[in-house]
């Protein structure tokens, strides 16, 4: 009589582009604006939307959309946060800023001053430029009850000039 013998079991890697895709780079979905629907451009699994998934914020009931409209899943989280379903300025949170649009050759940094995942009171935004780009004007703003402060924005990112 012959015995049944089993086969050790091996882990299986996902591959994405031939790099290993770790659960912790998937992202969990936004939670949608009141009057709001969020589609994506991939589909879910259980550990969440793949790396490079973007969410479209789309508002019903006449609402219009107070800050960005589309976030792509990155590093496990979704950036910049979607903004809101409003009737106007009005409906925002007192204390709660909106996410900034980065100029061109720009991004943004939030360093938060809470544990929420927003933009509270306090909530610092930097201005980094891309290589041989300078930040010409304001690059610090921070959330205060009345929106970012300064009131003037970021500024921009300007070409640098190298001097002959």
């Amino acid at each position: 009589m012959s015995t049944l013998q089993r086969r050790p079991v091996e882990a299986v890697v996902v591959q994405h582009e031939d790099n290993p895709v770790e659960a912790k780079n998937f992202c969990l979905a936004p939670i949608a604006s009141p009057f709001g629907e969020i589609t994506f451009s991939k589909t879910s699994n259980s550990s969440g939307f793949p790396p490079g998934t973007t969410a479209a914020l789309r508002c019903t009931m006449g609402r219009q959309i107070t800050g960005p409209s589309f976030s792509t899943c990155s590093r496990g989280t979704f950036r910049p946060l979607l903004g809101k379903c409003t009737e106007g300025k009005d409906d925002l949170l007192p204390g709660v800023c909106l996410p900034l649009t980065p100029p061109a050759h720009g991004k943004i940094t939030y360093i938060q001053s809470g544990k929420l995942d927003n933009f509270e009171v306090g909530t610092t935004a930097l201005l980094y430029c891309l290589e041989s780009y300078a930040v010409a004007g304001q690059a610090t703003v921070v959330c205060s009850k009345d929106g970012w402060q300064p009131s003037s924005g970021l500024g921009s990112c300007e070409p640098v000039v190298e001097k002959t």
